[in-house]
């Protein structure tokens, strides 16, 4: 089993449960959080032990969506666009890019397993789409989801 350093990974029972374990940034997700994802996925998929998975998030919120914050460096992160369409860029480059986003989820749309997205507090922006990617989204009642990049013309929807 990999070792992990934003998500938790727990095998029990026949399944497993992955939690997005930044709770100090809301579980917003970076580089490295889908790579782990990423991991731990291809781990259920080759453990035929594993019959069913289960995303959730540690602390008060679900995902709060692509990470926005600065690197240690000073420099913004470069996971997604902050507002709209970046300037001088072709829409053909930017809907490709946005394929490319996408693929993240689809791996979850498409896995051969059941996913089910255990959603409490915050699902914003991508932590939605998380949300709406797997198989089956159990909602509390104190989850909220929100899309607000809408509002600066950004994609939020997909096709399968």
């Amino acid at each position: 089993m990999a070792e992990y350093k934003e998500i938790l990974y727990e095998k029990k029972r026949g399944g497993v449960l992955i939690t997005l374990n930044r709770p100090e940034a809301m579980n917003a997700i970076s580089r490295t959080l889908i790579k782990e994802l990423h991991q731990a996925l291809d781990e259920v998929e080759t453990d035929p032990e594993i019959r069913a998975v289960v995303i959730t998030g540690a602390g008060r919120a679900f995902s709060a969506g692509m990470d926005q914050g600065k690197t240690a460096s000073g420099r913004r992160r470069d996971l997604h666009w902050p507002y709209g369409i970046p300037t001088g860029m072709p829409a053909a480059e930017v809907i490709d890019s946005w394929r490319s986003e996408n693929r993240n989820f689809m791996r979850l749309w498409e896995f051969p397993k059941p996913i089910i997205g255990a959603i409490n507090g915050w699902a914003m922006g991508a932590g939605s789409w998380f949300a709406l990617f797997t198989h089956i989204t159990i909602a509390s009642e104190n989850a909220v989801f929100a899309q607000p990049e809408v509002r600066h013309g950004s994609n939020t929807s997909f096709t399968a």
